[in-house]
């Protein structure tokens, strides 16, 4: 359901925007809507230390490391592109963990996922 009455074009809930890299877009999605929790999440280390040192004092965004996958544990970088050591592991995460599990809305998704 979409609530016209404050101007807001999402129905109710949180934005989600994984596979986020530099974090810009999540940084647009809280400055644009900054009544909505909006996290935005990335396997690598170094770019989520990046979104924290850049876009860390927006109040309504949270910045986690981690992905996304079909049941809720760990996972290894497939490749180098993600500029970790390859045997590193981050946390992966469901939609269901994250918001199902939790009782939260998701109103929202930016999925760059591979």
């Amino acid at each position: 359901m979409l609530n016209e009455d404050n101007g807001e074009l999402l129905p109710e809930g949180s934005i989600l925007d994984c596979g986020a890299q530099y974090g810009e877009q999540g940084a647009h999605y809280a400055v644009s809507s900054p009544n909505r929790k909006v996290i935005s999440m990335d396997p690598s280390p170094q770019l989520v230390q990046h979104m924290k040192e850049t876009w860390g004092s927006l109040e309504n965004f949270e910045i986690r490391q981690g992905g996304l996958g079909g049941e809720v544990g760990t996972a290894k970088p497939r490749d180098g592109t993600f500029g970790m050591d390859m045997d590193a592991e981050f946390p992966v995460y469901t939609l269901d963990s994250m918001y199902f599990d939790k009782q939260e809305k998701l109103a929202f998704a930016h999925l760059d996922l591979k």
